[in-house]
């Protein structure tokens, strides 16, 4: 027994699968947890590597959504876990309409490219001018865009710095260059469109 009155935040890490069976599972899975909520044995409901299509399909049986949602989510991967077609609705925006936090996870790993987000010449050109660390600029911009940020680390220095987060801010200008930088990754099946951000580089799928 854990020998706890409560739990901060229970999560279900992934969905099993698709089929009607897995569906059910999940439904009845969530209906215990919204139990235990009920009862204030657990203070958050969340779940972890969700896209839209598994969270809409949560809500056809759930009373009560999701308070957090904890996906990858990076520079260049804004939080989805399939590529998007042109126009369809983001992680950001559909958990914006349904008042559901996204904690960001692995925010500075590279995953799934080659090139980690704190080491891009943008991200680096920003940080030169703030005078902070490539690191906090990223971290810094998660927080602006509204996320929870979820970053580990065993060396001291790192966790100090990753937590100096909250005695400066990123410009307008910053955060968009910053919110666009997907685009770099950008393919005919992926268009970042309707998270708020500008294609300020002119890049265009074909």
């Amino acid at each position: 027994a854990m020998r706890l009155t409560y739990i901060d935040v229970y999560m279900v890490h992934g969905a099993r699968g698709s089929s009607e069976d897995d569906l059910r599972a999940l439904a009845e899975t969530w209906q215990v947890l919204e139990e235990l909520y009920e009862r204030k044995q657990i203070r958050v409901l969340a779940v972890s590597n969700f896209d839209q299509w598994w969270l809409s399909k949560l809500f056809e049986s759930a009373r009560i959504k999701p308070h957090v949602v904890q996906n990858h989510y990076s520079l260049y991967h804004h939080g989805h876990q399939m590529l998007l077609s042109k126009h369809e609705e983001t992680i950001d925006a559909f958990c914006a309409r349904h008042g559901i936090l996204i904690e960001a996870y692995s925010p500075l790993s590279a995953w799934p490219w080659a090139l980690r987000g704190r080491d891009d010449v943008h991200v680096e050109a920003i940080a030169a001018d703030v005078q902070r660390s490539p690191t906090q600029v990223v971290l810094r911009w998660l927080l602006q865009r509204g996320l929870a940020v979820l970053v580990r680390s065993s060396v001291g220095d790192h966790i100090v710095e990753n937590a100096q987060l909250f005695d400066f801010a990123l410009s307008t200008e910053d955060m968009a260059m910053l919110d666009a930088l997907h685009w770099m990754v950008a393919s005919p099946l992926y268009e970042p469109e309707g998270d708020g951000a500008d294609n300020v580089f002119g890049i265009v799928g074909t």
